[in-house]
């Protein structure tokens, strides 16, 4: 069997590839979401994908949902940002073996999807704030992160480069944000920051899978249809 390619829009600004291919063991979808490359934003949405992938409204703690992926035959459950030229590029990935190979018969992979839905769609939010544990602990990473940045001298160097050549235009701003904006973030800004991105982001599903028989393309379109959507171009 040749490997199978299939791309289509599911709603406006929302598109989903499937890649089918048998010799594939195991699942793998990522969601990205693109948007603009901006100082003030950059690093709040660095901080969605670090909250997104350690707590949700059902799993409050980082250590419980490693628990919960390493029930899962050791799932992986990981979300990154990246930039290409103007914009910025969350992405959030989960992966787990086919559900044929469970023990049980187990649903690996519908659970699986389970956690990522929650985590994008309801967060570990209250009254318009993340968890503080939560938001204090990852706060720490992402300013860490930034550090690591700025004492890698050669990365230093060509950052120090791109705000140079592309002053004045959104690539010239670091994916992560600078240390001082990092430091000063409110767990508020993240909530409002997590809205936006919702709202705006355009969004590319990918779906690769040894069968494709999981719904996912019906589970995204259903969880994005709830949400008021102006995606930009």
């Amino acid at each position: 069997m040749q490997i199978s390619v299939k791309r289509e829009e599911i709603l406006d600004g929302i598109s989903i590839t499937k890649i089918i291919d048998k010799k594939f063991k195991t699942n793998v979808i990522k969601v990205m979401f693109i948007t603009e490359l901006s100082e003030n934003d950059s690093p709040l949405n660095t901080f969605i994908s670090m909250l997104a992938t350690s707590t949700n409204s059902k799993i409050k703690t980082n250590f419980e949902m490693s628990d919960k992926l390493n029930a899962l035959y050791d799932s992986t459950f990981r979300a990154n940002t990246v930039t290409y030229g103007d914009s910025q590029i969350i992405e959030f990935t989960i992966g787990c073996i086919d559900n044929k190979f469970s023990l049980y018969g187990e649903d690996i992979l519908g659970q699986l999807l389970e956690i990522l839905e929650d985590s994008l769609f309801a967060p570990n939010v209250s009254c318009g704030k993340y968890d503080e544990d939560e938001f204090r602990l990852r706060k720490k990473e992402l300013i860490d992160m930034i550090n690591s940045e700025i004492n890698n001298k050669r990365y230093y160097a060509f950052s120090q480069a791109c705000r140079t050549i592309f002053k004045g235009e959104p690539a010239a701003n670091p994916h992560y944000g600078s240390l001082e904006t990092a430091e000063n973030i409110k767990s508020e800004e993240v909530y409002k920051a997590y809205q936006k991105l919702l709202k705006t982001a355009r969004v590319e599903i990918y779906y690769v899978s040894p069968t494709g028989e999981f719904p996912v393309k019906e589970r995204f379109k259903d969880a994005f249809s709830k949400v008021e959507r102006s995606p930009q171009q």
